[in-house]
């Protein structure tokens, strides 16, 4: 593995941790570059994907990019940390850690301190940046109203808990959920090197399988390992990404303080469906939440829906007058899959009503279309028109420059929806 670092400091702690991850079988492919530009961290690979490689560990797939065991990915909830000089410090470790986890943990943040990670995450952290602007942070929440981490980190801003985010958000945006061997259950790791990758939502997501041959023989206490496949969506760019979620410009700005430009879709605000307005003797309607993440398994769904899996919400609640909850609207890009959302709304529609009728079914599926479309338009119109007034008294505020940005993209993005459809 190769380093092209702007500080030496960090060079450093990645040979050390380098050296710790070998030494339990972990793999890298040979053309891996790991970067670091004035605290930025990325990684690029120019390896071919035609032949096989082999690694000290046995015969690895030419897509692996990185593999890791679980020996080597420290559990976050293990340990109690503090801030102190905008870095972050271990004030205590659970007994049941291995080692090698330990290792693990006190080099990568080391890294993240070195680098200044902390300090930029609190300019990108919403609660934070917009602690002395509650009317426009809680604007800016109601975009995302039903998501149980978005909900988490408000209930801590309104209780003044300002440091339990900053640390608990941080390590949120970083940490990959795993059913542990070594802990018997669901535990938050920090993922070394993979750590590094950044979001894409045409690339590929990470994968746990177990041990390739080899790794198990290293000391290991777990048969189970983490690895990526090299991905790289840019045309003309090494550089590596990874996807981390679903995610759309609201969903990445709020939980990891960026704007997904690779997003090919919208995520829908929270809102009603009332067909009753409408159509009086269609009294059940469909209240639409943000919950992020939730999707249908493919093999679940019967073939002529195969094709909107990425899109599918799951029915997440039905109330005593019969309306459903979904979890979560996406209005998809007109280049990608123009006719979705419609599918979508007819699906779940004539699911509430299927003695419909086509003639009813397709009226309700516009009527539902167009009361989504109007108000997502007026929340980031209003999101948009906010954040423009405050970025005139603070023009050089990180956030809010982020914030406008974002609310523009998305009423650029459902303007051209409008225009490709009504």
């Amino acid at each position: 593995m190769n380093y092209q670092c702007s500080s030496t400091d960090v060079e450093r702690l990645f040979i050390k941790l380098e050296d710790v991850l070998r030494s339990h079988g972990a793999f890298f492919h040979p053309d891996l570059v790991v970067r670091e530009d004035g605290g930025n961290l990325f990684l690029t690979c120019s390896g071919s994907l035609n032949s096989t490689i082999r690694s000290p560990a046995g015969t690895i797939s030419p897509e692996h990019l990185i593999c890791v065991p679980e020996s080597c990915l420290p559990p976050v909830d293990r340990f109690e940390l503090k801030v102190q000089d905008n870095a972050m410090v271990i004030e205590n470790v659970s007994p049941d850690v291995p080692k090698s986890q330990l290792i693990c943990f006190e080099i990568m943040l080391e890294v993240l301190n070195c680098c200044g990670k902390l300090e930029f995450y609190a300019k990108t952290n919403p609660w934070l940046s917009l602690n002395s602007e509650p009317e426009f942070l809680n604007l800016l929440i109601q975009g995302r109203g039903y998501a149980p981490k978005v909900t988490g980190y408000h209930d801590k801003w309104q209780k003044g808990q300002l440091s339990d985010i900053l640390l608990q958000g941080f390590l949120g945006s970083r940490y990959f959920g795993l059913d542990s061997d070594i802990y018997g259950g669901k535990v938050q790791i920090l993922m070394p090197f993979i750590d590094y990758l950044n979001h894409h939502n045409d690339a590929m997501g990470y994968q746990v399988a177990p041990c390739v041959k080899g790794m198990e023989a290293r000391g290991n206490v777990s048969n189970k390992c983490l690895f990526v496949n090299i991905s790289r969506p840019l045309q003309d760019s090494r550089e590596c990404f990874v996807k981390y979620n679903f995610l759309d410009p609201l969903d990445s700005l709020l939980i990891y303080g960026f704007v997904d430009e690779s997003a090919y879709f919208c995520r829908s605000v929270p809102l009603d469906i009332d067909f009753s307005r409408h159509f009086p003797s269609f009294s059940i309607g469909i209240h639409i939440e943000t919950r992020i993440g939730i999707n249908i398994r493919q093999k679940t769904l019967p073939k002529g829906l195969k094709d909107l899996r990425n899109y599918l919400p799951t029915v997440v609640g039905k109330d005593k007058n019969g309306w459903i909850s979904l979890s979560h609207l996406m209005i998809p890009s007109t280049e990608k899959a123009p006719r979705a959302l419609r599918r979508v709304l007819k699906t779940f529609i004539g699911m509430l009503y299927p003695d419909a009728g086509e003639n009813n079914l397709f009226s309700m599926v516009l009527f539902a279309e167009k009361e989504v479309l109007l108000k997502n338009i007026s929340f980031y119109r209003k999101l948009s028109e906010d954040s423009s007034i405050l970025l005139q008294k603070d023009p050089g505020h990180f956030f809010l420059q982020q914030v406008d940005h974002m609310s523009r993209r998305q009423l650029h993005w459902l303007q051209n929806y409008c225009t490709f459809h009504l």
